[in-house]
């Protein structure tokens, strides 16, 4: 795996970690790391930057920590593009004027930013 694969896995397991955490401000790294099938100490480096996956256990990870289908099915299809060179074929869906109308105003890219 490359460098920008690892950084999207490392990305994702922060984002998940914080998740969980920001439902229960208890919830360790230690408890996190279990939930993966991981040591704790691996884990931290893992996040840290100093120890890379490999690609057989990046997809034993993202299997454990149940993604929605699609954003799974995102980032597989991210890895995979990276392997393969080839071209990312993206989902796309029409959004309802409701949401649009919510996206598009400067008020949600401000709330966004903070």
């Amino acid at each position: 795996m490359d460098q920008s694969e690892q950084k999207i896995i490392r990305e994702l397991l922060r984002s998940q970690f914080e998740k969980a955490r920001s439902k229960n401000p208890r919830y360790s790294l230690r408890a996190f790391a279990k939930k993966l099938g991981l040591h704790s100490g691996t884990l931290s480096s893992i996040l840290n930057g100093s120890r890379e996956l490999s690609p057989r256990s990046a997809q034993r990870i993202l299997a454990r920590l149940k993604l929605e289908p699609g954003f799974s099915g995102w980032v597989n299809q991210i890895l995979e593009h990276k392997r393969t060179k080839g071209e990312v074929e993206v989902d796309r869906a029409l959004l309802d004027i409701d949401r649009f109308e919510i996206i598009s105003s400067p008020l949600h890219l401000n709330a966004l930013n903070l």
